[in-house]
């Protein structure tokens, strides 16, 4: 594949999806759940940025570190 036809792929998958997929995988780790989500938001717009805090906020998943 050259760069010309990697350049015309239509992506399937919108950038707050795959995120998601990826925060649903790790949800058992809260500390490598926040490092990803704080990776992934970097690429998000801001409508995008409020779907996953909404989305976060059903899923009843928790940004907050665990003290130790």
């Amino acid at each position: 594949m050259n760069i010309r036809q990697f350049k015309n792929l239509k992506f399937k998958t919108s950038m707050v999806d795959y995120l998601k997929m990826i925060l649903e995988k790790i949800s058992f780790n809260r500390n490598l759940l926040i490092k990803e989500y704080r990776k992934g938001i970097k690429y998000l717009t801001p409508n995008e940025r409020i779907e996953m805090r909404l989305w976060l906020q059903v899923k009843d998943i928790s940004l907050v570190k665990d003290k130790k």
